[in-house]
């Protein structure tokens, strides 16, 4: 949670997630914004080493998915409103 205070002008700049919808109905837009903030929360925190050491014990093509994911999160945060979001559909 400390990064999320020391980064919260810069994740301001993520899509902030209706959690009543998440919870209640599934709605996949709303987990997808979710899971951006989850990942940003999670590459700019102090134990982003272990979140990476965790990502490579996965198989090749699931650490190349949340690595793709990641890389959007990343461009999101470093350029707000210029990152194009269409590509984390899944």
């Amino acid at each position: 949670m400390d990064a999320l205070h020391q980064q919260s002008a810069t994740i301001g700049s993520l899509e902030v997630p209706d959690l009543q919808k998440v919870a209640r109905d599934g709605d996949a837009k709303e987990t997808l914004a979710l899971c951006r903030l989850c990942i940003a929360i999670a590459v700019m925190s102090s134990r982003n080493q272990d979140i990476i050491a965790g990502i490579q014990t996965l198989e090749e093509v699931h650490q190349q998915r949340l690595m793709e994911a990641i890389a959007l999160v990343m461009s999101k945060l470093e350029a707000p409103g210029e990152a194009d979001t269409s590509q984390m559909t899944e």
